[in-house]
């Protein structure tokens, strides 16, 4: 997981930003190796069982070194349950849910797994045994939240060092790797929504807190 998921960062940046944070459908479009001479033990074809709320879904991936299984489900909105030949990966949009829910309530991954699993069985769906399921979608949740506090991490060291530039009356310089998520709501979210506007620093306009 390590080596795997600061090469999810950007990807998963672009995929919000691209379907502003998950409020449309996640692009068609998926990477592929094009590389004629890309064989060897690294390249094979890779079931994978995907979880949704209302059904589950199999499906085949090309998987070689150009393109890891946890790059090309994280393209189609899913999150592996293992860094390398994942069997089994979790909707991104249920992840988020399962992450707030267990913001505000006891974490409980088990009965979530049990639960899920009784659902999918009254449409039809049936998964294995519950253990499965309770400890692939535990490891998926876990490194989906590390994930998304490397995002936040990034997002912050971005915002930052453009905070510094500014400062010293040089441009921002935007880390290659986000060059083209200049739009991005990810990084929006943190401005004021008239950009061109600056902030006020009138002790006025600050809580009382702020002004003690």
């Amino acid at each position: 997981w390590n080596m795997i998921l600061p090469q999810l960062v950007t990807p998963y940046a672009k995929l919000m930003s691209a379907t502003s944070n998950g409020q449309h459908p996640v692009p068609t479009f998926h990477s592929s190796c094009t590389k004629t001479n890309c064989n060897g033990p690294s390249r094979q074809k890779l079931k994978v069982t995907c979880v949704y709320t209302k059904y589950l879904k199999e499906i085949y991936l090309d998987v070689c070194k150009c393109c890891p299984a946890s790059l090309q489900l994280l393209e189609r909105g899913l999150f592996p349950s293992a860094p390398v030949q994942p069997t089994l990966a979790v909707d991104l949009d249920q992840l988020n849910i399962v992450s707030m829910l267990f913001m505000v309530s006891a974490p409980n991954v088990m009965n979530w797994a049990k639960t899920l699993m009784l659902c999918l069985a009254r449409k039809g769906y049936v998964l294995g045994g519950q253990d499965v399921l309770h400890h692939h979608y535990g490891q998926a949740l876990q490194y989906y939240q590390v994930m998304i506090d490397m995002v936040s991490q990034t997002v912050n060291n971005m915002i930052e060092s453009s905070r510094k530039h500014q400062a010293q009356g040089e441009h921002a310089v935007i880390p290659q790797t986000f060059e083209s998520l200049a739009g991005n709501p990810i990084t929006r979210s943190y401005f004021t929504q008239d950009e061109d506007q600056k902030p006020s620093h009138d002790r006025k306009c600050l809580s009382p807190y702020l002004r003690s």
